[in-house]
């Protein structure tokens, strides 16, 4: 897929699930010599809040207003993020940027306009394997896997629209063959051959780069085959039925089995392209969810803002009293006992 002779290459985007392993695919690219993925940024949400200005009548249109069009204001956004991003890669030495955040699949359109030379990379996990992996961090188990399915639709909603800038792998095979799966993705990158994204354990010990980062992963920690599938002893007989009974259909039209190891390819590669995935959803339908938590209407955040406001109205107002009624009683005090009790008042501390 792809190579290095096709036209110029700008930015390189990983999506994905929440815990599909994209922290660790960031971490093996950021060690190519060439390229530069910093941590998340979540960027694409100040991009819709300059589009779209919440909680104001003519959110939807100010730009309009001041006689510009929609495609000029985007072109100088991305203007603005690639000289932001392009200067962090060039003050390490390195030539091309990404960026990596999972919720950004919520985002793959209009990113795609605001970049069109841009690569995007997706990475998927077996949905046991991800939502066990956010259990752990107090997710709600059910909630996460019917995150996986609605967030895996949405990219393939839109992979044909995206055509041969898009591709899709799968955390288990980068872990178990990763020589395979970089041999194929760092041409589709439009990057050179380099054995540091083999090692890149390595490499960023070698730069300092030793302190967890998002999701507690850790640079200077290898490739373990074994994470692949460790999670499975974890699941008990209910939980598995419910991998099955929400994501099972979904699983198997990755390669996966519901509870158990990959079946078999996606696609003739370990890459799998738009193409590949488009003919596939041809050859075996599957019924896309409908767009649930990342596509919010204007009026959905406006009454999310509101409501925070609202929020934010009624926790001031109550230190507004509280407050007042320790300085009432500071200034009345005639004993150490009510200089305590105003100061509980304010600090809801002892003294």
């Amino acid at each position: 897929m792809g190579g290095t002779d096709g036209p110029d290459f700008g930015p390189i985007f990983i999506v994905g699930t929440m815990r599909s392993g994209s922290t660790l695919l960031r971490l093996v690219l950021d060690a190519h010599p060439d390229l530069a993925i910093g941590v998340e940024t979540g960027f694409m949400r100040s991009v819709d809040g300059i589009i779209t200005v919440p909680g104001f009548l003519f959110g939807d249109r100010w730009y309009e207003r001041h006689g510009l069009a929609l495609s000029d204001l985007e072109a100088r956004i991305a203007a603005f993020y690639d000289a932001i991003f392009r200067d962090h890669a060039h003050a390490l030495g390195r030539a091309r940027w990404g960026e990596k955040t999972p919720f950004h699949v919520w985002h793959l359109e209009r990113m795609a306009r605001l970049f069109p030379d841009a690569r995007f990379v997706v990475i998927v996990r077996h949905a046991g394997g991800a939502a066990t992996s956010l259990y752990e961090w107090r997710h709600d188990f059910t909630t996460q896997l019917h995150d996986w399915v609605s967030e895996n639709h949405e990219i393939l909603r839109r992979a044909p629209a995206l055509g041969d800038r898009l591709c899709l792998l799968r955390y288990e095979d980068l872990l178990t063959d990763p020589r395979g799966v970089l041999q194929e993705l760092l041409p589709f990158a439009g990057l050179s051959w380099s054995d540091d994204v083999l090692r890149h354990h390595e490499v960023h010990a070698a730069r300092g780069n030793v302190e967890p980062v998002e999701g507690g992963s850790e640079p200077t920690r290898p490739i373990d085959p074994a994470r692949a599938w460790g999670w499975r002893e974890k699941l008990d007989a209910p939980a598995r039925a419910q991998v099955e009974a929400i994501a099972g259909e979904t699983l198997r039209w990755f390669g996966y089995e519901a509870d158990g190891e990959t079946l078999a390819p996606i696609g003739a590669h370990a890459l799998t392209s738009a193409a590949e995935l488009t003919a596939r959803l041809v050859s075996q339908p599957l019924a896309l969810a409908a767009p649930t938590g990342g596509a919010r209407s204007n009026d959905d955040l406006t009454a999310q803002l509101d409501a925070a406001q609202a929020e934010l109205t009624r926790l001031r107002r109550q230190r507004s009293v509280r407050v007042a009624r320790a300085l009432s009683m500071a200034t009345r005090s005639r004993s150490t006992a009510d200089l305590r009790a105003s100061w509980r008042l304010l600090t809801d501390k002892p003294v």
